[in-house]
């Protein structure tokens, strides 16, 4: 487990524009507090969690109240569908890293990839 901390804390620390994938249920994401068959975004690296969709479909984040456009780090993939992140650059929707597989992923956004994502569609 210790070897898991440190590896991620040196990509974290790297800066580079990356998307690290770790399973959950490793022991570094046991309890990640993300329910079976939702999907979890969090600020942060795995913790505090500020939102969990509640359905598939296309999600704008910055038409929430209060807006959640350009706050996630980290992902966690319990639902049923596949999730993709999306940032808006002012004229088009650009995805965000790779699709995240609805099989307990969870996925770290980092350097430019991170808190850049406006919208998040989920596959039903």
């Amino acid at each position: 487990m210790r070897r898991l901390r440190n590896a991620v804390w040196a990509v974290l620390l790297a800066g580079t524009p990356t998307v690290v994938t770790l399973a959950v249920g490793t022991p570094a994401h046991a309890d990640d507090g993300c329910p079976n068959g939702y999907s979890c975004y969090y600020d942060h690296w795995g913790y505090a969690k500020i939102w969990t969709a509640p359905s598939c479909g296309w999600f704008n984040l910055g038409t929430f109240v209060p807006p959640l456009n350009d706050r996630i780090s980290s992902v966690v993939n319990r639902g049923n569908g596949a999730v993709q992140g999306y940032n808006w650059t002012g004229s088009s929707w650009q995805p965000i890293g790779d699709l995240v597989a609805a099989d307990g992923v969870m996925v770290m956004y980092q350097g430019s990839n991170n808190n850049v994502i406006d919208g998040v569609a989920i596959a039903c």
